[in-house]
């Protein structure tokens, strides 16, 4: 495996390295709204899709954001399976999926 290395290959290697160590300080602080009560867990899911968005193979493209207490914890995006018919079908889709 190590007989395909290339020199490219090694260059870029080092610059990720050197981008990661320079910028290891940096950092997106997620912190939770406190809540009212705080025997409760708030969870909010947020869908939505594009009908048709590739005008040729009229395939359409769904995505989801969860947030447990205003953090989101997951979140995807990924074509649809089969081709939808409209618009409210394609979101019907996209909110099974979420």
């Amino acid at each position: 495996m190590l007989d395909c290395v290339t020199p490219s290959a090694i260059k870029e290697l080092k610059r990720v390295i050197k981008y990661l160590l320079d910028t290891k300080e940096l950092g997106l602080k997620v912190e939770p709204v406190r809540m009212e009560n705080n025997d409760i867990v708030q969870i909010e899911v947020f869908c939505d899709s594009d009908f048709a968005g590739d005008k040729e193979t009229k395939i359409c493209v769904s995505w989801y954001t969860l947030y447990l207490c205003n953090v989101p914890v997951a979140w995807k995006s990924k074509v649809q399976r089969g081709v939808t018919l409209s618009s409210s079908e394609a979101e019907f889709v996209s909110l099974s999926e979420a």
